[in-house]
């Protein structure tokens, strides 16, 4: 069950990783101020200001700085890399990493009365569904053979759904859904909890939590970022973000829009991405899905800008798997991308990773070696890079020395997701009965 809603979750995800420069400094310097006598204006003299010289040799200095700051800058093209095409070899062995693994599966979260289950709503959204639909292991399908007394005060169990590391701390996303039949009732989430996780002492900690107030209003899905959490709710036609800082608890919204798209989604990144400019891959993204075709979704993009705090929109267009190309600037340099190249992966202080069409690229930048690992045969749907080695998250966990092609075993068959917090992966396995969570070094 868990997995399908991460399956389907995922599906909608055609997200890309954008992000904007930082806030500008309105502090500017004090400039001595320019003493003029009472006498001098009085008697006519010529007035000297003594402080010019010194204001236009530091903004002489200034320019220059800039100047050839600005020049040292390294122009990079993906041309300029000496391509090399390194088929994968499946080792059958396990790869050579230090893991840490927390046991999950006791913790209890406790249970809720979600808004369907309340006295007053329990016979109208029992009877008809509201076209709710019930997700099971095989397909998506319409139930409504449920009788509404059933589930009328009831409160419902708590599973996780999605696991997060920011600034060194682990965060544990918990649903508090309706199960029938080991299937789940919701287009959204109706009451949602967010807590924090300490591997030194095993214990949880509430941080947020979430519930909604009708049965036409829910969250759609939830990422963190920064030390904030990013929600997206759905209340009849209506589709907003709201943005909550954990430090101070204060909530604000940054986007609003009326809307008859089916699916909404948030991201900070994943395999389906298309890249221009960035220069950070913790950027978030607002997915409208505006119409599924066979295989593919005609979607609308918008990414956050923090310094404006909205979601401003940035890509329309049909099938993730587009030609993109542009450019990717850090402080170092400024790297003009394949435009086979469809989304960054990662940034090391030698290497660049990029997700492409056909599986990963690896640019070294010391050596000026392009590596092509072609993954089709490999499914996976995000990866992480530690030490010069990808890690692929799929229903299970490979490791890819992308130099040589090779690929280890690291954790088998799960229901997983995957977050990287100051060079450490952490993998979270929601199998329902035998949660773990498992930490690279």
């Amino acid at each position: 069950m868990r997995r399908i809603i991460s399956l389907f979750t995922i599906c909608v995800l055609a997200a890309t990783l954008c992000s904007c420069s930082d806030k500008k400094d309105d502090r500017t310097p004090e400039k001595p101020e320019n003493t003029v006598t009472e006498s001098a204006f009085e008697s006519g003299d010529t007035i000297v200001n003594e402080n010019a010289d010194t204001e236009n040799a530091s903004e002489e200095t200034e320019s220059a700085t800039a100047e050839e700051g600005k020049s040292q800058k390294r122009i990079i093209s993906s041309d300029e890399f000496m391509t090399i095409n390194v088929p994968p070899v499946f080792t059958g062995e396990k790869a050579d990493c230090e893991i840490e693994s927390y046991d999950l599966s006791s913790i209890d979260f406790g249970e809720r009365i979600p808004v369907c289950n309340r006295a007053e709503n329990a016979e109208e959204f029992y009877s008809d569904m509201k076209g709710y639909r019930i997700v099971d292991i095989d397909d998506f399908r319409y139930r409504t053979n449920v009788d509404w007394h059933d589930y009328a005060g009831k409160p419902e169990k708590s599973f996780m759904i999605n696991s997060f590391a920011d600034n060194g701390k682990i965060y544990l996303l918990v649903d508090y859904g309706m199960i029938i039949d080991n299937n789940i009732i919701h287009k959204g989430c109706y009451e949602w909890a967010l807590f924090s996780y300490d591997t030194g002492s095993g214990k949880t900690e509430e941080v947020y939590s979430w519930s909604s107030d009708a049965v036409d209003t829910y969250c759609c899905n939830v990422v963190l970022t920064g030390g904030e959490v990013f929600c997206c709710i759905r209340s009849g036609e209506k589709v907003y973000v709201n943005v909550i800082d954990l430090s101070s608890g204060k909530e604000r919204t940054v986007f609003e829009k009326e809307s008859n798209s089916e699916m909404f989604a948030l991201t900070t990144g994943s395999r389906f991405s298309l890249i221009f400019e960035t220069t950070s891959k913790d950027t978030v993204f607002l997915i409208e899905t505006i119409e599924a075709l066979s295989y593919s979704y005609k979607q609308k993009r918008y990414y956050y800008d923090s310094v404006n705090d909205c979601f401003t929109e940035d890509y329309i267009g049909i099938d993730p798997f587009l030609n993109s190309g542009g450019t990717l600037a850090t402080d170092e340099y400024e790297f003009s991308i394949n435009e086979d190249s469809i989304g960054l992966l990662y940034i090391e202080k030698n290497r660049l990773y990029f997700y492409s069409k056909s599986g990963i690229e690896t640019y070294d930048l010391e050596k000026n070696e392009c590596y092509i690992n072609p993954l089709s045969d490999i499914y996976f749907y995000k990866a992480g890079v530690k030490d010069g080695k990808i890690f692929l998250l799929g229903s299970e966990i490979k490791c890819l020395i992308p130099e040589l092609g090779l690929i280890f075993d690291v954790l088998d068959s799960g229901d997983y997701q995957m977050s990287e917090d100051n060079g450490i992966i952490y993998v979270t396995d929601f199998a329902q009965g035998n949660e773990k969570l498992y930490v690279i070094k």
